[in-house]
This record gives structure tokens, C-alpha cells and sequence, in this order.
């Protein structure tokens, strides 16, 4: 196999990626997520009713939706999207299952047909859910190109994917130079 070829990457999902790689990620997905009226309360905070002013008195305000950067969020985020997919049953679903990040999909296929469908099954299977996917990339022109139409293509030529950088029109990984103590 071609040395600018992935066989495997593991960091708590799993991508096979073979002849054609595809990555996208959910926008805004906590805020996707929305807290039960009841759960509201315990996101309560406090915020200056004048911000110019020190002296104004606090405005209580609630989330209506899962926090960015809470302990718990990816945990909320992942039991709503597999709720989602369970009530959607699909070849696609199962794909996204395996392949999810907390919110990005890193996913490939040996077939360019197939990926162009999970293109459009996982676009329109999440928009099912109030999510849209996003900033999509590929080593395949032809996504790019439909992506780009449809205007959620990430138009960079490198990705980053996992702690790595992914040219894709290369379609090689770069990893990023670390210094080693030698005396360890």
C-alpha cells in the first residue's frame, strides 16, 4: 500500500480509511442539543444588566441548550445522536456511529458511488435531527466539488484530524515535529 495512505486511526473511534477519506463536523452541535425546561435552572448565571457599568445590578440568565466546554456535553451530545440514529435505522447511521468524534466524522471508502451517497444520506439523515454537517473534505474532487456547490466545503487544502494534518490534495498526513529527551 502507498506510504501517503492511512490504514488505521484510533483515538476513541475507529476510521479505516482506504481509497477515499472524507471528513466533516457537526455545526454548532451542543447548541443542537436543547436542556429540558426543568434542567434549565441549574445553568443559571449572572451578567451585568450594563456591562459598562460595575455598579448595575446582575441579570439572572439560563442555557437553553447543552453548554460548550461542560464536563458533561460530549456525554449529552453522543446520548442524543445515537437516540437520533437508533430512531433512524440505517447503513448510514451505523457508519456515523463508528466514525464519530465528539462532533467530527472521519470515515472512507473504496468506492467513490459510496461516498457520495453517505454524502447525501448523512447530510439528510442529520438535518432529520436539527443538525447540519459541515466543513466537509475529501481526497475525492468530486465531493469537493458538490460540496463546495452546496456551500459546506472546508476549502482548505489541509485538515486537522485527530492532533494530525491531512493534506488532501496530496492525501498525505503530516505530523508535527516533536523533540525528544534523550535522556528518558
Amino acid at each position: 500500500m502507498d506510504s501517503s495512505r492511512i490504514k488505521c486511526i484510533r483515538a476513541g473511534n475507529r476510521a479505516a480509511v482506504t481509497k477515499f477519506a472524507v471528513t466533516t463536523n457537526i455545526k454548532k452541535a451542543f447548541l443542537q442539543v436543547g436542556l429540558h425546561k426543568s434542567d434549565r435552572d441549574v445553568t443559571r448565571f449572572f451578567w451585568l444588566s450594563d456591562p459598562t457599568d460595575s455598579t448595575s445590578p446582575f441579570t439572572t440568565y439560563r442555557f437553553k441548550s447543552v453548554l460548550f466546554g461542560a464536563t458533561c456535553s460530549p456525554f449529552i451530545l453522543n446520548a442524543t445522536l445515537l437516540k437520533h440514529f437508533e430512531e433512524n435505522p440505517s447503513p448510514t447511521a451505523s457508519r456515523i456511529t463508528q466514525d464519530l468524534f465528539v462532533d467530527n466524522v472521519l470515515t472512507s471508502f473504496t468506492a467513490e458511488d459510496d461516498l457520495m451517497q453517505f454524502y447525501r444520506d448523512s447530510r439528510c439523515l442529520l438535518q432529520k435531527g436539527g443538525f447540519n454537517l459541515r466543513s466537509w473534505n475529501s481526497n475525492s474532487n468530486r465531493l469537493r466539488e458538490l460540496a463546495e456547490t452546496e456551500n459546506v466545503l472546508d476549502s482548505s487544502n489541509e485538515v486537522n484530524i485527530l492532533g494530525m494534518r491531512w493534506n488532501v490534495a496530496d492525501d498525505k498526513l503530516l505530523f508535527a515535529e516533536v523533540d525528544i529527551d534523550s535522556t528518558m
